[in-house]
């Protein structure tokens, strides 16, 4: 999993590993735990996206990394 994650933070630059080799962009990897119902996707070098099916599942990491989350995005988190 370490290597994935390094590759899609990695695809802006001229790093290894990347996914590359595709002409129009490099691949979405999304990780869906199924068990409880949440999505991790790294977008590239920025940051990522933690989606859940209730807003319940992933406060605690909107509480735990309030540093790091966008002001919209936990605006949406407490009003849901």
């Amino acid at each position: 999993m370490n290597e994935l994650l390094k590759a899609a933070s990695n695809e802006d630059f001229p790093l290894k590993p990347k996914f590359g080799g595709y002409s129009i962009g490099y691949p979405d990897v999304f990780f869906v735990n199924i068990t409880k119902d949440i999505i991790f996707f790294v977008y590239d070098d920025r940051g990522c996206e933690v989606i859940a099916r209730k807003a319940e599942q992933i406060l605690p990491l909107y509480e735990k990394y309030n540093d790091w989350v966008d002001e919209v995005d936990e605006k949406g988190l407490r009003k849901g």
